[in-house]
């Protein structure tokens, strides 16, 4: 009777259970909810958020960290680095659209959404990411998901290129929002201190990035919090400060190379405080007997040589930048040896050694990459150097053979040598080739070492990867400028002949030469011609080398020792009204109006009609064209100057600057001078030598100020000036400061409308028409922004600027696009990065349509 009981008792139990889960699908009651709840939080999310916590832990862990600069408490690299995590990422999406589907009604919709944001994020999707951040911001109720959305929101855009300007303005903004929840206000301040530390506003990141301590959790962002702030400090010469962080960062067991670096940075803050530079390198060489700092030998070494260089042995600091270079090339630290080679390089340019500085400077760029600090600084001044160092090696090579030719025991010496090193540089790329053997150990048993650094299957695959890339080269720091040196020789050795027989039979002193040996005897100019054209050469260069250090580098007096050493060497020059004239000029700007003078008298006796005497006495209203093209040179003239148009408008800017090089050493002075001068600054600055190509400019207008090509160099100059020097906001309002576009900046479409049409349709329509049209762009178009009564959305990604502006021409001969989406009043217009950045702070949109539609 009591089993009956029980039984029945059971069985109504679970009915009952049965009937009520049955219920809890569709409805709203306390027990649906907590079934939802139960199970949307248990069977999916808990699991989702575990495997998206693992990758993002693995990611801090895995990345590297770039020391050259500040440090970020979150290093998610860039957006190819992301991109390794979309396997995992994309199940973490898979399993909270799940839930979202199946429990709509539980609680753990909006953390799902939310968690679907982040896996796009961090699978490297950002525009994907930010479509559902806005979403979860604009339905959620939950304040902490809302402003965990907008933080991560914020990491999007600073994560994206070009879009740093709008990350600095969202999360200021987020820093004044009064309903920010306390518990997330660690990361806002750093957030705030990182978008600073970005563009180098080290000062303003000092105060958020102090506060961000209260309530950080996580060991990895204290230490790597304590690290960030050190450097900040250390920028503030906060020094003492500095010290302490660095040591809490020690001592709270970090990544070997993060603990490192804190230490090597306490012996920099020794040097710098103190100036004890014997003590600091006393505690380096103690790192030097570590084993656990084999891999970090070369940045032990460039601090032991910058202190030595601070303490005036320049001799011992050059010896220890070299031990750093060998360091780093050998555990193929890239970052340390540009490091290294730029040191160098600067070091030789400040003693205006031009030629040693440019060889490291070329090393350098060999590896530099555009996240160094003054990377486009760095660039330039390579550029500079780059074609000093070819013109000075183009003498020395001419003169070098041409020596050769008259001297017979030179010739022989510089032969044996020559081939004595050829055979040395294959012993050592065979032995080289030897020691990276798949499988071979030898450079980790070699080793005085018993900590496992090494590896010798990563050594043979950088190897393999720079083969790949460079070829074959010799163990030396200029290879490039040794490449560059066997074109020059293989030019001057190709001259036109029908046969090998017949250039033995034609220059005797090639006959009974062996085979080896004749390799080099070909490249010497025996002949009268060659040795003509080797002296062309070398006065070709010689002038190149003058207005280089004239014009580039800005240094008059070797301007000056070039000039007059082409005089001496080249009496007969056909350049040398162009150098009286420059030499009258760089002693007058030395104040040496003595000199100044003589060569302005030597001008006017020799050369009584020339350009340059007219350009010197101010009378450039004298200079006309030639009124018939039968007159010498201006048919010629005229054709060069049309092909120098030719080559500018194909881009082929080296090209046309060739055919100006070419014109100058022909018909010099001519009438058409100013338009040569014009187009040669512009050539420059199309090339990334902005400097130069300005100081051109300048020179133009002096030289021949009533000129329309003058004219034209100073609107040039003026465009950059604003460029540079935006006006005061006192003396200018702030909406009419638009920089003018300079042609290579990112350009973007920008679309603006009033308030009140629905602006989700204009973007599908955008977004629809931009895929269908333009299937090759990865085009993104952004959410719409209010400002006042108007709004405005932004479309970015364009390859190129001129696919942008013809996006737009295309747009604005659819006149049913925008109209068949009930929009019939708008303006639309390309917009660059800069203008972009200033709008969203401004705000001041029809100001920018008006500038944009001028």
């Amino acid at each position: 009777m009591f089993k009956a009981k029980s039984s029945r008792k059971t069985a109504v139990l679970f009915l009952l259970i049965l009937s009520v889960l049955g219920s809890c699908k569709n409805s709203n009651s306390w027990v649906a909810r907590k079934y939802h709840n139960t199970l949307a939080h248990y069977n999916i999310y808990f699991n989702a958020r575990e495997q998206f916590k693992e990758v993002f832990a693995i990611m801090r862990e895995t990345n590297p960290d770039d020391f050259r600069g500040f440090v970020s408490v979150i290093n998610f690299g860039d957006v190819a680095n992301l991109k390794n995590n979309q396997p995992q990422m994309d199940e973490v999406i898979k399993r909270t659209s799940t839930l979202i589907d199946k429990y709509p009604k539980s609680k753990w919709v909006d953390d799902a959404y939310l968690l679907n944001g982040q896996a796009y994020f961090l699978k490297g999707d950002l525009y994907a990411s930010r479509e559902i951040f806005d979403y979860v911001i604009a339905t959620s109720k939950d304040d902490k998901v809302i402003y965990t959305a907008k933080l991560w929101y914020f990491r999007s855009l600073y994560l994206q290129k070009g879009k740093i300007g709008e990350a600095e303005s969202y999360i200021t903004s987020l820093a004044t929002d009064k309903k920010f929840p306390k518990k997330l206000l660690p990361d806002l301040n750093i957030a705030l201190a990182e978008v600073f530390l970005k563009q180098d506003k080290f000062s303003q990141a000092y105060k958020p990035l102090k506060e961000s301590f209260r309530g950080l959790k996580g060991k990895t962002n204290k230490y790597r919090a304590h690290f960030m702030l050190a450097q900040v400090c250390m920028r503030m010469k906060k020094f003492e400060e500095a010290e302490m962080h660095f040591a809490k960062t020690v001592k709270m067991n970090p990544p070997y190379e993060m603990a490192f670096q804190a230490n090597i940075s306490q012996v920099q803050i020794l040097s710098a405080q103190q100036k004890a530079y014997e003590k600091a390198n006393k505690i380096l060489r103690r790192m030097l007997k570590d084993d656990k700092n084999i891999d970090f030998y070369g940045k032990i070494y460039y601090q032991m040589a910058i202190n030595e260089l601070n303490a005036e042995n320049e001799v011992a600091a050059i010896g220890l930048f070299q031990k750093s270079i060998q360091e780093s090339q050998m555990k193929l630290d890239n970052q340390q040896l540009t490091t290294s080679y730029l040191s160098l390089g600067e070091y030789f340019f400040e003693r205006e050694n031009y030629l040693i500085a440019g060889k490291y400077y070329d090393s350098a760029s060999v590896t530099l990459d555009e996240k160094y600090p003054d990377y486009e600084e760095i660039s330039g001044r390579n550029d500079k150097l780059k074609d000093l160092v070819v013109n000075i090696l183009e003498i020395q090579l001419q003169d070098s053979l041409l020596r050769m030719a008259s001297d017979e025991s030179f010739r022989e010496k510089s032969i044996d040598q020559s081939i004595a090193a050829e055979k040395q540089a294959k012993v050592n790329a065979l032995s080289r080739a030897k020691i990276n053997l798949p499988g071979n150990t030898l450079g980790a048993l070699t080793t005085k070492s018993t900590f496992p650094f090494y590896n010798p299957q990563l050594r043979t695959q950088g190897a393999a990867e720079f083969k790949r890339k460079w070829g074959s080269r010799p163990n030396l720091d200029n290879w490039r400028y040794t490449s560059r040196l066997k074109k020059i020789l293989s030019r001057a050795g190709t001259a036109k002949v029908e046969n090998k027989d017949s250039a033995e039979k034609e220059d005797p002193a090639l006959l009974g030469v062996s085979p080896e040996r004749k390799v080099y005897m070909k490249r010497i100019p025996f002949k009268k011609s060659e040795k003509e054209a080797a002296n062309q050469k070398i006065e070709s260069a010689y002038l190149l080398v003058a207005q280089q250090y004239q014009y580039a580098l800005d240094q008059p007096s070797n301007a000056i020792k070039y000039y007059l050493e082409l005089l001496e060497r080249f009496p007969e020059s056909e350049s040398k009204p162009k150098v009286y004239y420059e030499l009258a000029k760089l002693y007058k700007k030395e104040k040496d109006l003595a000199n100044s003078d003589l060569y302005r008298k030597y001008l006017a006796d020799e050369f009584p009609e020339s350009n340059f005497l007219k350009i010197l006495d101010g009378k450039t209203e004298d200079i006309k064209p030639a009124l018939s093209e039968a007159s010498i040179g201006t048919k010629e003239v005229q054709e060069a100057y049309a092909k120098m148009v030719a080559k500018y408008q194909e881009m082929d800017y080296k090209g046309a600057l060739e055919l100006k090089f070419a014109t100058d050493r022909n018909y010099l002075g001519n009438s058409m001078q100013p338009r040569f001068e014009f187009l040669q600054g512009l050539c420059n600055i199309r090339l990334g030598k902005k400097e130069l190509g300005l100081k051109f400019l300048d020179q133009l207008i002096v030289d021949y100020p009533n000129t329309l090509s003058a004219k034209k160099a100073q609107e040039v100059l003026d465009a950059n000036r604003r460029l540079e020097n935006p006006v005061d906001s006192t003396t200018k309002k702030l909406d009419d400061d638009w920089a003018v576009y300079d042609g290579k900046e990112e350009l973007f479409y920008i679309l603006s409308f009033a308030k009140g049409t629905n602006s989700n349709m204009i973007r599908a329509a955008l977004s629809d028409y931009s895929k269908k049209d333009y299937v090759l762009e990865k085009v993104e178009v952004s959410k719409a922004q209010s400002f006042g009564s108007q709004v405005f959305v932004y479309i970015s990604g364009f390859s190129e600027p001129k696919v942008t502006k013809d996006f737009l021409n295309r747009l604005k001969t659819n006149a049913t696009l925008f109209s068949s989406k009930g929009l019939f009043e708008y303006e639309q217009a390309w917009i660059s990065k800069t203008n972009l950045q200033k709008l969203v702070v401004n705000r001041q949109i029809r100001s920018y349509m008006k500038f944009a539609n001028i």
